[in-house]
């Protein structure tokens, strides 16, 4: 009797898997799936920016608004931090808190581009997108609150069109030697029938 329910509640379960496959699908994804590739997390960034940005305006030392962002940032994440101290509406230290974030990202971030440009690197991410397309469904929607753009990547290594309400791509190459119909992504052609707009797309 146990074994019969076992077994009928993993024939549910898979139904279940690829009823969610077949269905639009919406990723959430986390920091977890950057720190693999050594691109820094909240507690990482909450660090950096607290050192360099002291080393670059010691007074700040002496600034109550700034001591009580450093606490909340050892408690939470930055915007959330950002948000309760209202250290936005303090204009000199919120532009340094913006470049030394953008900053100390892009720098680990160019390595992981650089790396699946090269073909150095396979991302877990391209493996997972791919299998998702490979049901009916043609449209993935991804949820982050990651900075770094790991996702981005992935899609393009995968040949598959991202989109973000900008002009997609990071990785394109030209192809002077090639027709002008025919695309090129980290250094492979992008089968003809992903060049219509929309036809894989990560969202």
């Amino acid at each position: 009797m146990t074994s019969k329910a076992t077994k009928e509640h993993v024939e549910k379960g898979w139904k279940f898997c690829q009823s969610c496959l077949r269905a639009n699908s919406v990723l959430i994804i986390g920091s977890g799936a950057s720190v693999a590739y050594n691109l820094p997390n909240m507690e990482s960034l909450g660090k950096n920016l607290i050192d360099n940005i002291e080393k670059e305006k010691p007074d700040l030392l002496k600034n109550a608004l700034w001591q009580s962002f450093k606490e909340k940032l050892k408690e939470m994440g930055l915007e959330q931090a950002i948000d309760i101290t209202d250290i936005w509406k303090n204009d000199e230290i919120y532009a340094a808190i913006k470049s030394h974030t953008w900053r100390y990202i892009v720098s680990k971030d160019a390595i992981v581009q650089e790396l699946v440009r090269d073909n150095s690197a396979t991302l877990a991410l391209s493996k997972l997108l791919r299998h998702l397309l490979t049901s009916d469904n043609n449209l993935i929607r991804v949820v982050t609150p990651n900075y770094d753009r790991l996702i981005e990547y992935a899609s393009e290594a995968a040949d598959i069109l991202w989109r973000t309400n900008f002009q997609p791509g990071y990785m394109g190459a030209w192809r002077g030697d090639k027709p002008s119909l025919e695309f090129w992504n980290c250094g492979k052609k992008v089968p003809e029938k992903h060049w219509r707009f929309g036809k894989y797309m990560v969202h």
